[in-house]
Protein backbone atom coordinates (compact mmCIF):
# COMPACT_ATOMS: atom_id res chain seq x y z
CA UNK A 1 0.00 0.00 0.00
CA UNK A 2 2.79 2.20 0.86
CA UNK A 3 4.30 1.87 -3.18
CA UNK A 4 0.64 2.34 -4.47
CA UNK A 5 0.45 5.86 -6.40
CA UNK A 6 -2.69 7.58 -6.31
CA UNK A 7 -5.39 6.88 -8.89
CA UNK A 8 -6.74 10.12 -11.27
CA UNK A 9 -9.69 8.68 -11.29
CA UNK A 10 -9.82 7.72 -7.35
CA UNK A 11 -12.99 9.41 -5.08
CA UNK A 12 -11.69 12.16 -3.67
CA UNK A 13 -12.15 9.92 0.12
CA UNK A 14 -9.35 7.89 -1.27
CA UNK A 15 -7.51 10.18 -2.12
CA UNK A 16 -7.12 11.77 1.25
CA UNK A 17 -6.41 8.69 2.55
CA UNK A 18 -3.23 8.26 0.16
CA UNK A 19 -2.28 11.75 0.91
CA UNK A 20 -2.36 11.24 4.12
CA UNK A 21 0.07 7.84 3.80
CA UNK A 22 2.52 9.92 1.95
CA UNK A 23 2.29 12.68 4.49
CA UNK A 24 3.54 9.81 6.98
CA UNK A 25 5.81 8.39 4.92
CA UNK A 26 7.63 12.69 4.54
CA UNK A 27 7.65 12.66 8.83
CA UNK A 28 9.30 9.55 9.06
CA UNK A 29 12.52 11.16 8.20
CA UNK A 30 12.06 13.34 11.69
CA UNK A 31 9.36 11.55 13.38
CA UNK A 32 10.52 8.16 13.49
CA UNK A 33 9.32 4.95 11.28
CA UNK A 34 6.02 4.35 10.03
CA UNK A 35 5.49 1.96 12.24
CA UNK A 36 6.32 4.18 15.58
CA UNK A 37 4.12 6.75 14.03
CA UNK A 38 1.00 4.20 14.33
CA UNK A 39 1.63 3.38 17.52
CA UNK A 40 2.04 6.93 18.27
CA UNK A 41 -1.31 7.53 17.27
CA UNK A 42 -3.46 4.84 19.22
CA UNK A 43 -5.34 5.25 22.87
CA UNK A 44 -5.17 2.44 24.97
CA UNK A 45 -3.77 -0.18 21.88
CA UNK A 46 -6.53 1.39 19.56
CA UNK A 47 -6.19 3.86 16.81
CA UNK A 48 -7.49 7.19 17.64
CA UNK A 49 -8.59 9.71 14.62
CA UNK A 50 -8.20 12.37 16.99
CA UNK A 51 -4.69 11.53 17.56
CA UNK A 52 -3.84 10.49 13.89
CA UNK A 53 -5.53 14.12 13.56
CA UNK A 54 -3.56 15.91 15.95
CA UNK A 55 -0.35 14.70 14.25
CA UNK A 56 -1.41 15.32 10.48
CA UNK A 57 -1.86 19.27 12.00
CA UNK A 58 1.19 21.70 10.53
CA UNK A 59 3.19 22.87 12.74
CA UNK A 60 3.17 26.62 12.48
CA UNK A 61 3.98 29.21 15.10
CA UNK A 62 1.39 31.08 17.51
CA UNK A 63 0.55 34.51 15.83
CA UNK A 64 0.96 37.20 18.89
CA UNK A 65 -2.75 38.81 17.77
CA UNK A 66 -4.51 34.99 18.79
CA UNK A 67 -6.09 36.18 21.94
CA UNK A 68 -7.67 39.23 20.68
CA UNK A 69 -8.69 37.91 17.02
CA UNK A 70 -10.31 35.19 18.92
CA UNK A 71 -11.22 37.12 21.93
CA UNK A 72 -15.11 35.85 22.56
CA UNK A 73 -17.11 39.00 22.97
CA UNK A 74 -15.64 40.67 19.93
CA UNK A 75 -18.91 40.25 17.54
CA UNK A 76 -18.30 38.12 14.67
CA UNK A 77 -18.89 40.74 12.03
CA UNK A 78 -16.40 43.05 13.62
CA UNK A 79 -14.25 39.45 14.40
CA UNK A 80 -13.47 39.32 10.46
CA UNK A 81 -12.82 42.84 9.79
CA UNK A 82 -10.31 42.89 12.35
CA UNK A 83 -8.83 39.40 10.95
CA UNK A 84 -8.40 41.08 7.35
CA UNK A 85 -6.74 44.21 8.75
CA UNK A 86 -4.14 42.07 10.56
CA UNK A 87 -2.87 40.55 7.37
CA UNK A 88 -3.22 43.61 5.96
CA UNK A 89 -5.76 42.25 3.17
CA UNK A 90 -8.58 45.01 2.96
CA UNK A 91 -8.93 46.48 -0.04
CA UNK A 92 -7.26 49.78 0.30
CA UNK A 93 -6.90 51.72 -2.62
CA UNK A 94 -2.80 51.23 -2.51
CA UNK A 95 -4.10 47.21 -3.19
CA UNK A 96 -6.39 48.26 -5.91
CA UNK A 97 -4.41 50.15 -7.76
CA UNK A 98 -1.75 47.22 -8.27
CA UNK A 99 -4.29 45.05 -9.69
CA UNK A 100 -5.29 47.52 -11.84
CA UNK A 101 -8.65 48.88 -10.50
CA UNK A 102 -8.38 53.25 -11.05
CA UNK A 103 -10.26 54.95 -7.84
CA UNK A 104 -9.23 57.90 -6.41
CA UNK A 105 -5.99 57.72 -4.46
CA UNK A 106 -6.81 60.16 -1.99
CA UNK A 107 -7.52 59.38 1.71
CA UNK A 108 -11.33 59.11 2.00
CA UNK A 109 -11.15 60.91 5.67
CA UNK A 110 -8.82 63.76 5.04
CA UNK A 111 -8.25 63.78 1.38
CA UNK A 112 -4.51 64.85 2.10
CA UNK A 113 -2.70 61.63 1.74
CA UNK A 114 -2.72 59.05 -0.55
CA UNK A 115 -5.06 56.46 0.87
CA UNK A 116 -2.91 53.46 2.36
CA UNK A 117 -3.10 50.57 4.98
CA UNK A 118 -1.03 52.66 7.33
CA UNK A 119 -2.44 55.33 6.42
CA UNK A 120 -6.00 54.69 7.91
CA UNK A 121 -4.50 52.96 10.89
CA UNK A 122 -3.30 55.21 12.05
CA UNK A 123 -1.52 58.02 10.54
CA UNK A 124 -4.43 60.14 9.03
CA UNK A 125 -5.31 62.86 11.11
CA UNK A 126 -9.22 61.71 11.35
CA UNK A 127 -9.14 58.11 12.36
CA UNK A 128 -6.28 58.96 15.09
CA UNK A 129 -8.17 60.94 16.76
CA UNK A 130 -11.04 58.85 16.71
CA UNK A 131 -9.50 55.93 18.30
CA UNK A 132 -7.16 58.05 20.94
CA UNK A 133 -11.01 60.05 21.93
CA UNK A 134 -11.72 56.11 22.70
CA UNK A 135 -8.96 55.06 24.19
CA UNK A 136 -9.13 58.01 26.46
CA UNK A 137 -12.72 57.25 27.44
CA UNK A 138 -11.74 53.67 28.29
CA UNK A 139 -9.51 55.06 31.03
CA UNK A 140 -5.82 54.44 28.66
CA UNK A 141 -3.86 57.51 28.74
CA UNK A 142 -1.76 56.82 25.88
CA UNK A 143 -1.45 58.18 22.15
CA UNK A 144 -1.97 56.16 19.02
CA UNK A 145 0.74 53.95 17.40
CA UNK A 146 1.73 52.64 14.17
CA UNK A 147 -0.19 49.77 13.45
CA UNK A 148 1.90 46.79 14.45
CA UNK A 149 2.38 48.83 17.76
CA UNK A 150 -0.85 48.97 18.30
CA UNK A 151 -2.03 45.53 17.39
CA UNK A 152 1.08 43.98 20.13
CA UNK A 153 -0.50 46.24 22.70
CA UNK A 154 -4.22 45.48 21.94
CA UNK A 155 -3.01 41.71 21.53
CA UNK A 156 -1.43 42.11 25.33
CA UNK A 157 -4.49 43.82 27.02
CA UNK A 158 -6.70 41.06 25.11
CA UNK A 159 -5.19 38.16 27.43
CA UNK A 160 -6.53 39.97 30.28
CA UNK A 161 -9.33 39.38 32.24
CA UNK A 162 -11.80 41.93 33.88
CA UNK A 163 -14.01 44.47 32.06
CA UNK A 164 -11.95 47.06 31.02
CA UNK A 165 -9.62 44.44 29.05
CA UNK A 166 -13.09 42.84 27.29
CA UNK A 167 -14.45 46.62 26.52
CA UNK A 168 -10.93 48.00 25.25
CA UNK A 169 -10.81 44.88 22.66
CA UNK A 170 -14.23 44.89 21.67
CA UNK A 171 -14.04 48.69 20.94
CA UNK A 172 -10.21 47.73 18.96
CA UNK A 173 -12.11 46.05 16.74
CA UNK A 174 -15.14 47.81 16.46
CA UNK A 175 -13.35 50.87 15.97
CA UNK A 176 -11.67 49.17 12.37
CA UNK A 177 -15.05 47.75 11.48
CA UNK A 178 -16.58 51.47 11.97
CA UNK A 179 -13.96 53.06 9.77
CA UNK A 180 -13.57 50.49 7.38
CA UNK A 181 -17.40 50.71 6.63
CA UNK A 182 -16.96 54.40 6.87
CA UNK A 183 -14.45 54.23 4.05
CA UNK A 184 -16.71 52.62 1.84
CA UNK A 185 -19.63 54.57 2.71
CA UNK A 186 -17.19 57.67 1.38
CA UNK A 187 -15.58 56.25 -1.17
CA UNK A 188 -18.48 54.45 -3.19
CA UNK A 189 -21.73 56.16 -2.13
CA UNK A 190 -20.82 59.36 -1.72
CA UNK A 191 -21.95 59.55 2.29
CA UNK A 192 -20.27 62.15 4.28
CA UNK A 193 -18.17 60.96 6.81
CA UNK A 194 -19.82 62.06 10.51
CA UNK A 195 -16.86 61.39 13.02
CA UNK A 196 -19.32 62.18 15.97
CA UNK A 197 -22.25 59.73 14.81
CA UNK A 198 -19.55 56.76 14.24
CA UNK A 199 -18.37 57.44 18.08
CA UNK A 200 -22.11 57.56 19.04
CA UNK A 201 -22.95 54.17 17.53
CA UNK A 202 -19.96 52.71 19.44
CA UNK A 203 -20.53 54.20 22.22
CA UNK A 204 -24.69 52.97 21.99
CA UNK A 205 -23.84 49.50 21.04
CA UNK A 206 -21.33 48.73 24.27
CA UNK A 207 -23.65 50.57 26.57
CA UNK A 208 -26.36 47.84 25.50
CA UNK A 209 -23.79 44.97 25.66
CA UNK A 210 -22.71 46.28 29.22
CA UNK A 211 -26.06 46.00 30.58
CA UNK A 212 -26.07 42.21 30.26
CA UNK A 213 -22.64 41.70 31.26
CA UNK A 214 -21.94 41.79 34.80
CA UNK A 215 -18.33 41.98 33.83
CA UNK A 216 -18.68 44.98 32.09
CA UNK A 217 -20.98 46.65 34.73
CA UNK A 218 -17.65 46.63 37.45
CA UNK A 219 -15.96 48.80 35.16
CA UNK A 220 -15.85 52.46 36.86
CA UNK A 221 -19.28 54.40 35.64
CA UNK A 222 -17.27 57.28 33.71
CA UNK A 223 -17.44 54.79 30.83
CA UNK A 224 -20.92 55.08 30.43
CA UNK A 225 -20.07 58.63 30.01
CA UNK A 226 -20.24 59.98 26.46
CA UNK A 227 -16.39 60.15 24.92
CA UNK A 228 -14.81 63.77 24.72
Amino acid sequence: MYLLRIPRNASWVVRKVLEAREQLRIRSHSHGTISQQMQSIQLGGKFSIHKMYISLLPNHPKVAWKYLTMHPRIHPRHRFILWLAIQQRLATVERLLKVGINVTPECAFCGLHMETFTHLFFECRITTNIWRRVLQWLGHNKQPMRWEDEVHWMSQIAKKKGGTAEITSCAFAMVIYKLWQARNNARFQRKTFQPELLIKDMVIHLHVRGRNNATWRRRPQEIFNYPH
